[in-house]
């Protein structure tokens, strides 16, 4: 029964969020925005509206995009929570940051009464033990 009940208690894939595109652009010798806010599974897109050649160059390596030129975009996709740091290696005073964090599930209102359920079913079996 205690299986049965977990089964029913699972993250709803009908509200699942749906991936999201972040764009940030390389203009004046700067990221903007130079800090961005994103959850797991989501792209930023890095575009060079410079006529400079630009990168978007991990700290810690994650990603490097070579040199950009005017228009040319980078994308990534961050699978892992953190913050990730990055500049552009042709002028290092040019800095970002990502921060990445972790996807909630969201769990439907069935789920959150078989919840409740399991917490009572389970209160009721430990005073039954005691006695």
């Amino acid at each position: 029964m205690l299986v049965m009940m977990m089964a029913l208690v699972s993250p709803l894939d009908g509200n699942a969020r749906a991936a999201t595109t972040h764009n940030v652009y390389m203009d004046g010798f700067a990221f903007k925005p130079q800090t961005v806010s994103v959850q797991v599974g989501d792209t930023v897109v890095w575009t060079n509206n410079d006529t400079s050649l630009h990168t978007t160059t991990a700290d810690g390596g994650a990603w490097d995009s070579g040199d950009l030129g005017h228009g040319d975009t980078f994308s990534f996709t961050f699978a892992t929570p953190g913050t990730y740091t990055y500049h552009c290696s042709r002028h290092p005073s040019m800095t970002g940051t990502v921060t990445v964090g972790s996807v909630i599930p969201e769990f439907s209102s069935t789920a959150l009464v078989v919840i409740a359920l399991l917490a009572m079913f389970l209160a009721v079996v430990g005073i039954r033990e005691k006695f």
